[in-house]
């Protein structure tokens, strides 16, 4: 096994958030008397911290962000938390990765009360050692300190970090384990696509029932993960393993084609188009 702790994103990684996320921002809006526009805009919003998103796509002042994050919890704490959903075929992919001895964190710039909240509601909180999250005062929510944090509580060492990977959706959760030397399995399935994630500088790219891929004799990074039935699963572990091939190979997968340009680049990233 080459990794011993997985940290999971939350929103877009195991829960399909945007509805009550969007919504919540919506109404923050509304109430600023400004124009939402674009409802697409607001898909952007989910991942980074809040303040963040507001200064970046409706040029709010710092200010005007902190008010717009207390509007947006009026919406959300209420109602917008639970306007929320787990991913299909994801407890049973965290089930199989707690019982092959795994160690499973959330670790989410949402605040850690909602994620908590979010966990209990949806049954998920039994598979992971700890869910860790913002502070609601705002004093922590950068990815990079949310991750530290839940790795101290973990009580991993920094020199152990090489036994971690961080599994998301958007490019703060790249950036973050970056920054914490760690390495990263992009998921496209969230709200991220394939250019956001390879800009990034993703590890591992993982679509939506593909398995992720470590090619430097570890095997699978998951074994099932992001592979949700039997029959469905598409082994490129095998493929690659059995290839001595160093031109590219292709496989075809449900609906779509995954290249993978040399075994050595494969050993950075599995692209998905």
């Amino acid at each position: 096994m080459k990794y011993k702790y997985i940290l999971f994103d939350l929103d877009g990684t195991i829960t399909e958030s945007g509805p009550g996320i969007m919504n919540s921002v919506e109404y923050a809006l509304n109430k600023m008397n400004r124009e939402v526009g674009d409802r697409d805009t607001l898909k952007k919003f989910i991942g980074p911290p809040l303040t963040e998103s507001m200064e970046k796509y409706y040029g709010m002042s710092e200010e005007e962000a902190l008010l717009g994050v207390k509007y947006y919890r009026e919406y959300y704490a209420v109602k917008g938390i639970f306007e929320n959903s787990v991913y299909e075929g994801l407890a049973e992919t965290l089930e199989s990765l707690k019982n092959e001895g795994y160690i499973l964190a959330v670790a989410t710039s949402k605040p850690e009360e909602y994620a908590k909240r979010i966990a209990d509601k949806f049954d998920f909180a039994k598979y992971f050692a700890g869910i860790y999250g913002a502070t609601m005062d705002g004093s922590l929510i950068r990815k990079a300190d949310v991750i530290r944090y839940a790795l101290d509580n973990l009580g991993v060492e920094r020199e152990n970090y090489d036994q971690v990977v961080m599994v998301g959706d958007r490019n703060n959760d790249i950036y973050g384990a970056k920054e914490n030397g760690i390495q990263v399995i992009g998921v496209l399935y969230g709200y991220g696509d394939l250019a956001e994630l390879q800009s990034a500088g993703a590890d591992y790219i993982a679509k939506y029932k593909v398995k992720a891929i470590d090619t430097n004799g570890a095997g699978d990074i998951f074994h099932g993960a992001f592979a949700y039935g039997i029959e469905k699963k598409l082994e490129l572990i095998d493929v690659l393993k059995k290839s001595s091939m160093a031109s590219a190979i292709s496989v075809q997968s449900m609906g779509g084609q995954i290249s993978i340009p040399t075994l050595t680049e494969v050993e950075k990233q599995l692209s998905l188009v």
